[in-house]
């Protein structure tokens, strides 16, 4: 997936939004598609949809599903599952949204 365009984006934050719908009501989380998460989830995953399930599927078997899921367990999650080298340079989850930023113009090319 994309992350350019506003269609590309729109487009990734109802992915995002699908997803969260298919987990289990019992299951509480912040919205991932909400406009910083869905950021981090890109920057993170760099678009691939492989990524972002390994990431949540690693942040659930890690975590208290009894208590909600906040950006802090899908960092621990990422940094567990990231199989792109990440991981050692930058947690999009923990890290500040303006560096977040720079790394999403870096992976669409955008970087002025």
């Amino acid at each position: 997936m994309m992350y350019e365009t506003g269609e590309d984006i729109e487009y990734f934050h109802t992915y995002l939004k699908d997803l969260q719908e298919l987990m289990p009501n019992s299951i509480k989380t912040v919205d991932l598609y909400e406009s910083d998460m869905a950021k981090r989830f890109f920057a993170a995953s760099g678009g691939y949809a492989r990524e972002i399930a390994n990431i949540i599927d690693t942040t659930f078997e890690m975590s208290d599903l009894t208590k909600k899921l906040e950006p802090q367990h899908y960092a621990r999650g990422f940094a567990v599952s990231c199989s792109n080298g990440l991981a050692d340079e930058l947690n999009p989850f923990t890290a500040p949204i303006d560096e977040v930023d720079r790394h999403v113009a870096t992976i669409t090319g955008s970087v002025k």
